[in-house]
């Protein structure tokens, strides 16, 4: 039995270590995509992990202690995020990991537990459940996918302090992020569509929400339209609007869809 029990601590540090999430040959995928398609994680009631979840743990050295609850949880700090180097490698929980899905690793929050995130620096918000452990660094609180850092704003930037709640999926007031208007900024007009293809290349360099050029016409002739978008909330909105004006680019105009 002694020889049971040494046998499964091993194999819990061993998955534990393996989500020792670094830097090092980590990235983005190579063809961009429109993060702003992929919905939050979506809050529910569902069983604790049956891996993932030991009384304490060990990595680099440093003890962990699992929380046997996430009710009232509130975390402030610094996210990071993981991308190729993890992606369809097993994490904790024993759920392989989706660079392209809205899930995040926490050293200590039980698997799963759902979160709302929010960037400081932006405002922005997203929700994501939390299925794997580190970030085993001790200035950085979560590590994020790859999608829920863009859709953040965390990634290409690599860092953001972030605010972290967890919800409880029980109560239906908390189950969903609230809902916000959305907003398409025009940030140019052209005659020339080379024109507005190098404009937005431009603005894609600037933001971090995908950019698109839509044709008009009008009497006298096509116009290309180069729009970024879409932002949720009229903050988020404003934001954006305003550092693209700071970077001269001064035909903005704010569109609700």
């Amino acid at each position: 039995m002694k020889l049971f029990n040494a046998i499964i601590i091993v194999l819990t540090t061993v998955i534990l270590i393996s989500c020792a999430h670094t830097s090092h040959k980590d990235g983005p995928p190579v063809h961009d995509i429109d993060v702003s398609r992929i919905p939050n994680a979506t809050p529910h009631v569902e069983p604790k992990s049956k891996y993932g979840n030991p009384n304490s743990y060990v990595v680099k050295g440093k003890r962990y202690y699992p929380k046997k609850s996430s009710v009232g949880f509130k975390e402030t700090g610094m996210a990071s995020w993981y991308g190729t180097r993890f992606d369809k490698k097993l994490t904790s929980s024993r759920e392989p990991y989706d660079m392209f899905g809205m899930t995040a690793a926490h050293k200590t929050l039980p698997l799963p537990t759902y979160l709302k995130v929010t960037n400081l620096e932006n405002g922005r918000q997203v929700i994501v459940k939390v299925n794997d452990r580190g970030p085993f660094y001790d200035d950085r609180i979560i590590d994020l996918s790859y999608t829920a850092a863009k859709k953040l704003g965390v990634y290409p930037k690599g860092t953001a302090k972030v605010k972290i709640e967890a919800i409880d999926p029980q109560k239906k007031t908390t189950a969903k992020a609230k809902k916000s208007h959305t907003f398409y900024i025009q940030a140019g007009a052209f005659k020339s569509l080379d024109h507005a293809r190098k404009f937005r290349g431009q603005l894609n360099a600037l933001t971090g929400y995908n950019v698109k050029i839509r044709k008009t016409k009008s009497d006298g002739g096509p116009w290309y339209l180069v729009q970024v978008g879409p932002i949720d909330g009229v903050k988020e909105a404003h934001n954006t609007t305003a550092r693209l004006e700071k970077n001269h680019v001064v035909d903005t105009i704010l569109l609700r869809r």
